[in-house]
């Protein structure tokens, strides 16, 4: 039984600093630098418009938070059904 907290920390662990932190660190990056080194200064820096550059962080980060809510959905359903299958709720 403890084998299955584990698996389900570790889990959680992955859930939360692959598809959280990472994703985060990364896009506060990206906006220190776009906030760093406008486009005025640094032309070659930006193939397109920082408009759309910034579009495509907002896609980014909300695919990343569907990703945080689905596996955290996966990992209590699998809390709930095997709390259920071995008759504890």
């Amino acid at each position: 039984m403890w084998d299955e907290y584990v698996l389900y920390a570790v889990f959680l662990g992955q859930i939360l600093v692959l598809s959280f932190y990472f994703p985060n660190k990364i896009l506060g990056l990206i906006n220190k630098t776009i906030a760093q080194h406008p486009s005025s200064e640094y032309p070659k820096l930006y193939p397109v418009d920082v408009k759309v550059i910034q579009g495509k962080l907002k896609l980014f980060g909300l695919f990343n938070m569907l990703v945080v809510a689905l596996g955290l959905a996966v990992l209590l359903f699998s809390i709930i059904y095997n709390s259920k299958e071995l008759g504890v709720g």
